[in-house]
């Protein structure tokens, strides 16, 4: 063991590699720290205003609200929609689909009155599609475009 640290090279390699991972360590834990407290002091802007109706029709994604959203998900099938059921608290409600059937049109939600507040159309060569849609409180039935006897609900409510 003491021979190891008689030759001169490989003491000074054996400091040298010591010294370079406690520097990369200290300067990585610098860098998260920094970070840290950077995202901390950031305030994001919170809409203190739930929309009590649906703001737009039928949005392109360019068109679509932005912001924090809750996510909602509807399986479309041969037989009808699963669930038939969901729930979702006012303000944006980001709907995302699964055709499984293979040949849906895409996802219409209207409102109990029957206005169409918006649309989920499947990507393009893809079985999935999402939209983000301003809801506000309320029932909306939720059906397929290409199969509008197959419904189901979405209860928009605060907890």
């Amino acid at each position: 063991m003491i021979r190891i640290f008689r030759s001169g090279a490989k003491r000074f390699r054996l400091i040298a590699f010591t010294l370079v991972l406690i520097t990369a360590a200290a300067l990585t834990f610098t860098v998260l720290a920094v970070n840290k407290r950077r995202l901390s002091n950031t305030t994001f802007p919170v809409s203190s205003s739930v929309p009590e109706a649906p703001i737009s029709a039928a949005q392109s994604p360019a068109t679509e609200p932005r912001g924090q959203a809750q996510i909602v998900h509807f399986t479309l099938y041969d037989v009808g929609i699963f669930p038939h059921e969901e729930r979702a608290n006012p303000g944006l409600v980001a709907i995302y689909i699964n055709d499984l059937s293979g040949s849906a049109q895409g996802l219409i939600v209207e409102s109990e009155s029957g206005q169409r507040v918006g649309q989920v159309n499947r990507m393009q060569g893809r079985d999935r599609g999402r939209s983000r849609i301003a809801l506000g409180r309320g029932r909306y039935q939720v059906y397929d475009a290409s199969r509008p006897q197959y419904r189901a609900t979405l209860i928009v409510e605060p907890d």
